[in-house]
């Protein structure tokens, strides 16, 4: 899952970083990634993102303007880069 988003979201440029731990993995979004200075607060991007992210089919966890995604085991390589594509296709919308 890692591995996926890393290719979709490398070069984004509000992406703070991308964390896993076994198949659970997330990617946290900031203002200025150099700095990792937060969104403020009241924009509530990850909830945005989680609101866009319906619209394209995804189910998305956020924290903050943290994204997680909790997939089952079961899943298949093609959709996770449904779910991937669905993901970014949200921050696209939200975030430039």
């Amino acid at each position: 899952m890692r591995r996926y988003a890393a290719e979709k979201f490398g070069n984004h440029k509000h992406l703070g970083e991308i964390r896993s731990c076994g198949f659970i993995s997330c990617l946290e979004f900031v203002e200025n990634p150099e700095t990792k200075a937060a969104f403020d607060w009241k924009d509530r991007i990850g909830f945005q993102i989680h609101r866009a992210a319906l619209k394209h089919g995804a189910f998305l966890r956020n924290m903050g303007d943290v994204i997680y995604f909790l997939p089952p085991y079961i899943i298949t390589e093609d959709e996770i880069t449904t779910l991937i594509d669905a993901a970014y296709a949200a921050t696209t919308e939200v975030l430039g």
